[in-house]
């Protein structure tokens, strides 16, 4: 299915996204093959998602509620052993995935929507603290309350009704459980890991967005209980970021929200280390992960590898895939605030090795070239 002009070009790579960092276009995964931009009409995934049942708060249905939000083990296996010569992206297997709005978008106000359920979480919040009820479905009994089904399925239409949805703007889905991280500090690196996976694992996006969120926050006390070497403490704790990416609900707004502000701090603390790692990275055949090995130093500045950068986008300048080449772009573009005149001179160089999307998105605020 051929993306018009417009859709590839809505691409949003500044903060205040669905989880506060970057967003563009989505779309879904499909199966292994070499892709220039979208998998074929009749190889589309539509996920369709049974609606969620009416908040009701007893303590009967607070168990029910753990096994209806996916508390129970995927069976999705990882593909990230399987070698593979071309790249690819993880089959959808029973998730669903996308991007959360900006209140912008249908002209959301995150602070109306909010205050017109302050009571039901005033009343809910009040139970939270008063019963020994995890995290999790605390967080789930708060989205409930602020379930939105019209807004739910015009989050859905705006992404091709791919991705199943609670229909909670940014700002609400945030406020609504911002004391929960107070909570979160004080859980252990095993509960932090089970919270992370069982949030991952669940079918609404909204709950993604939160694990993508715990990690930034909480990516370097995973693994801080084990007695691990500082080596190994770095190699485990990648990989286990690197299971967000590399899998069935990863897609471009996840992506890109755990590359530059999860793996970027954890290269930047164990750079011996994990510098090799990402070496592998830009030439996994899982086009995620090689995205996030382009992605993963837009906020380093002026610490940022030069060298490196530009070599991870020439290996990989004659990549067909669209978020490849949007991904060294974008990234060229961010390194071009801090030394415009080694980006302008490096794209100039290899103009036509670089496809014209990547000189044009790396070059976009250069005048010298527009």
């Amino acid at each position: 299915m051929q993306r018009n002009g417009t859709e590839l070009q809505n691409e949003v790579e500044v903060t205040n996204s669905a989880m506060g960092n970057l967003k563009q276009p989505g779309g879904k995964s499909v199966s292994r093959r070499k892709r220039k931009s979208e998998a074929p009409e009749d190889n589309e995934l539509v996920i369709v998602q049974e609606p969620v049942e009416k908040l009701n708060i007893t303590k009967s249905n607070i168990s029910q509620k753990s096994n209806s939000y996916g508390m129970q083990k995927s069976n999705n296996k990882s593909t990230t052993q399987q070698k593979r010569s071309v790249r690819r992206i993880p089959e959808i297997q029973n998730s669903a995935d996308s991007q959360d709005l900006h209140q912008d978008d249908y002209n959301i106000s995150g602070i109306d929507l909010l205050a017109k359920n302050q009571n039901k979480l005033k009343d809910l919040k009040k139970y939270d603290i008063v019963s020994s009820v995890p995290v999790f479905e605390k967080l789930c009994r708060r989205y409930e309350v602020l379930k939105n089904d019209s807004k739910a399925a015009a989050m859905s239409k705006y992404m091709r009704n791919k991705f199943v949805y609670f229909g909670i703007a940014t700002p609400e889905r945030k406020a609504s459980c911002s004391d929960l991280w107070a909570e979160v500090k004080t859980l252990s690196s095993n509960e932090l890991r089970t919270l992370a996976q069982i949030t991952w694992n669940s079918p609404e996006r909204e709950l993604h967005y939160f694990a993508t969120e715990l990690l930034q926050k909480e990516v370097f006390r995973i693994y801080e209980d084990e007695d691990l070497t500082t080596g190994d403490l770095a190699l485990k704790t990648l990989e286990f970021v690197k299971t967000f990416i590399d899998h069935p609900s990863s897609w471009w707004d996840t992506v890109d929200g755990l590359s530059p502000n999860v793996v970027g701090p954890l290269v930047q603390k164990y750079p011996n280390v994990l510098l090799p790692e990402m070496d592998k990275w830009n030439q996994s055949s899982c086009f995620w992960v090689c995205r996030a090995s382009l992605l993963y130093q837009l906020s380093f500045k002026k610490d940022t590898d030069a060298d490196r950068l530009f070599r991870y986008c020439l290996q990989v300048a004659e990549e067909e895939e669209f978020f490849i080449r949007k991904a060294i772009g974008w990234a060229l573009r961010q390194y071009y605030r801090t030394d415009p005149k080694a980006v302008r001179e490096f794209v100039l160089k290899h103009k036509n090795k670089l496809s014209p999307l990547s000189v044009k998105e790396a070059l976009k605020h250069d005048k010298k070239h527009t």
